[in-house]
């Protein structure tokens, strides 16, 4: 899935959000703002401008774009806690 034309560490991305989901829902919100902050804004989900050129590099076929849409909505909500 990489390299990202846009700059989006995807694998780190969905890395960052599945180990955050595993946690107490106290913890979710905190953890995850911690450890997205640390990829640097040019690596967050937001950058996504959904070209689609990662969906042909995953094995997982997995829909980059759609799940990168919801990782940032989960980062707006964690910034809102």
């Amino acid at each position: 899935c990489m390299d990202c034309p846009a700059g989006v560490d995807i694998p780190r991305v969905f890395d960052v959000y599945n180990h955050s989901q595993t946690l107490g829902a106290e913890r979710t919100a905190i953890v995850f703002n911690s450890l997205y902050r640390a990829l640097g804004p040019s690596a967050q989900a937001d950058n996504c401008v959904a070209c689609g050129q990662c969906l042909e590099h995953c094995p997982q076929q997995i829909n980059i774009p759609e799940q990168l849409k919801a990782v940032d909505g989960f980062a707006k909500f964690a910034r809102s806690q």
